[in-house]
């Protein structure tokens, strides 16, 4: 797994701006977000009464078949 990550953006009429994004830490503040996302789709799931493994099956392979 990378410790740091580099992003850069372009600017057409300057030089590229570049930022290194520590993994560890924006993985650590972005977890609970995903995991309300996970119970908010389980809830969903429920409520419209859709197979909740089966939805998130389907989930992950569409998030696992974007382009990396």
């Amino acid at each position: 797994m990378p410790q740091l990550v580099t992003v850069t953006v372009d600017r057409p009429d300057h030089r590229p701006i570049r930022f290194w994004v520590p993994v560890l830490p924006v993985a650590l503040v972005l977890l609970p977000v995903v995991v309300l996302v996970v119970l908010a789709a389980i809830v969903a799931c429920l409520v419209f009464r859709i197979r909740v493994v089966r939805a998130l099956g389907a989930g992950w392979r569409v998030v696992s078949a974007l382009p990396a």
